[in-house]
């Protein structure tokens, strides 16, 4: 498996910070869904076609500890079912905020994808950045 960092493996950011996992493909009539720390692209109408990423389990709930990027992805392989086989998978992987939404998310893109698919994150507990009720 080879994954491409943006900017690099090793940078490190807030999980505080990080709102979204985004996840780009490029099959439309794919289905991309997470379930606990693994996201599951169904690439549909290849059949039994599956592409998985393990993602870090202490990154998945609200922290305001630091992870680097190439911790966060644990594994990445597809699948051809029923074969259990894992077959590294190739992706690219970066940090990205929007100007627009003022969220930042950890971007996958895996085949220069055109769909996108967004999984929001725990946000943190109400009171933590301010108090909730200001005197």
């Amino acid at each position: 498996m080879t994954i491409t960092y943006n900017p690099s493996g090793q940078f490190n950011l807030p999980r505080s910070y990080v709102f979204d996992i985004r996840v780009y493909v490029q099959h439309t009539l794919s289905h991309a869904y997470m379930t606990d720390n693994v996201i599951t692209v169904d690439y549909s109408p290849v059949p039994n076609f599956l592409a998985v990423i393990v993602l870090a389990p202490n990154f998945m709930p609200w922290s305001s500890n630091s992870y680097s990027l190439d911790y966060i992805i644990q594994d990445s392989y597809y699948r051809i079912n029923p074969d259990p086989t894992h077959i590294p998978l190739d992706i690219q992987v970066g940090w990205a905020s929007s100007t627009q939404t003022l969220r930042s998310a950890i971007n996958i893109v895996l085949d220069l994808g055109v769909d996108i698919y967004t999984f929001p994150l725990a946000a943190a507990p109400p009171g933590y950045w301010l108090p909730t009720s200001l005197p």
